[in-house]
């Protein structure tokens, strides 16, 4: 049998921030933060782990950063996994549901 699975990125936002680049000391900088989920089929079962990284938007230098509390301008962003990262659990249960639901009608 044929199957398919991996893990992929969603950008969940990118907000610019006041913070001067280690590389090139210009003030363009900016946050990303990506959910990853894992897929089977192309259609996403659950999230995963989200990615944050600082990016210059001059030099182009990526940096993972490990905590966000320090940036204020990320106070008032949701940082939820999408929902649709849960896409597969849900279509799952809802079967289940509806073949138990079916058998306990039909019994």
């Amino acid at each position: 049998m044929f199957f398919i699975s991996g893990v992929r990125n969603k950008d969940i936002c990118s907000v610019t921030v006041s913070n001067s680049c280690e590389s090139c000391g210009k003030n363009q900088a900016k946050i990303n933060v990506y959910q990853s989920y894992l897929h089977i089929f192309w259609i996403p079962f659950f999230p995963l782990w989200k990615i944050r990284e600082l990016e210059c938007g001059h030099c182009k230098l990526k940096k993972d950063v490990k905590s966000l509390e320090k940036y204020r301008e990320l106070k008032d962003v949701s940082l939820r996994a999408p929902a649709f990262t849960y896409l597969g659990l849900i279509v799952i249960a809802s079967l289940i549901l509806y073949y138990s639901f079916l058998a306990k009608f039909l019994a």
